[in-house]
């Protein structure tokens, strides 16, 4: 499973899933569990829910964002487990550093097969303000993380064919181009 602390270190949240018996007798299930880091204790179960690939709690731990291989986007109230938003988007998320924007990976495909498109969604309005694509990489390209920078000005986003995209978040531009080595 997923692992994921908070900022403040008070909360752990523990993704996993379910897979068929059988394998492909029917499609995987997964769930969030969150625990209290200082007791111990199980505080919330989100169950039911697409198998989880990623999750993490926003800057302010208000809200949790799971992602899966299925392209859905999910945010959660990481107090109540309600969820509050969905999406399709790919199996990576990262929030800002200020937590007003949320990154996630297209499930809006290219024409060219090896490259990935990231969009920018706004969380207040949860609309797509920037849309950005990855480096072209030799074989197609499946984008395997998102990391913003400390200040939030680039993100970057590596890819399993071993390339890595920086933008600049204002701009769109591509700042650097890695890989792969």
């Amino acid at each position: 499973g997923m692992v994921a602390i908070s900022h403040d270190g008070t909360r752990l949240a523990h993704g996993y899933t379910h897979w068929s018996h059988p394998p492909r007798s029917s499609p995987p299930s997964g769930g969030v569990e969150i625990w209290n880091t200082e007791t111990g204790r199980l505080e919330l179960h989100i169950k039911d829910i697409d198998r989880v690939d990623y999750l993490e709690f926003s800057p302010t731990n208000d809200v949790l964002v799971v992602c899966s291989a299925e392209w859905k986007t999910k945010l959660y109230d990481a107090a109540t487990g309600v969820l509050t938003y969905s999406m399709n988007s790919g199996s990576r998320a990262a929030f800002s550093p200020d937590g007003t924007l949320l990154a996630t990976v297209s499930s809006q495909l290219s024409s060219n097969k090896t490259q990935r498109r990231v969009d920018l969604v706004d969380r207040a309005s949860m609309k797509t303000v920037r849309s950005m694509i990855s480096s072209e990489g030799k074989a197609n390209s499946w984008l395997l993380s998102l990391a913003f920078s400390q200040d939030g000005h680039q993100l970057a986003a590596s890819d399993w064919n071993g390339s890595v995209t920086v933008w600049d978040v204002t701009t769109g531009d591509v700042v650097r181009d890695i890989g792969p080595l």
